[in-house]
């Protein structure tokens, strides 16, 4: 029993006196990796479980300049879609008709339908309930 207990504490010593080093290395892209071997001359040493904390990693200027379109395109107000009239006519005929359609799915799920036929019949509300969000107002 003593025997084991001297074994874990000198483990647990030997364990705690143990520190790597740990090289970051940044290549001609941005790319960062890190490595047990130096890099070269562009090197930054990160000690892991010594006493100088791992630095922060941020972003690239890619990265950055990427973020700010994105926040841009979020904020940007989305254009109207212009239909022509022409158009406009067959297409709200075709969403007329699929809310017909719509309304008789609804109906029937409401109504009660064999076990065999529940899945197609919620396939198709869904496919009405996107084509309407889709192109219909």
């Amino acid at each position: 029993m003593l025997g084991r207990t001297v074994i874990v504490i000198v483990l647990n010593v030997l364990c705690g006196a143990v520190s790597a080093q740990v090289y970051r290395c940044t290549d001609g892209l941005g790319a960062v990796s890190y490595q047990d071997t130096p890099c070269g001359k562009a090197q930054q040493v990160v000690m892991v479980g010594g006493d100088k904390p791992a630095p922060k990693a941020g972003l690239r200027k890619a990265e950055k300049a990427w973020l700010r379109e994105l926040q841009k395109r979020s904020r940007a107000k989305p254009k109207p879609v212009k239909r022509k009239t022409a158009n406009r006519k067959s297409q709200d005929k075709a969403c007329w008709n699929k809310r017909q359609r719509l309304d008789e799915v609804r109906a029937r799920l409401r109504r009660g339908y064999k076990a065999s036929q529940g899945d197609a019949l919620r396939r198709k509300r869904r496919a009405y309930e996107d084509y309407l969000f889709r192109y219909c107002d």
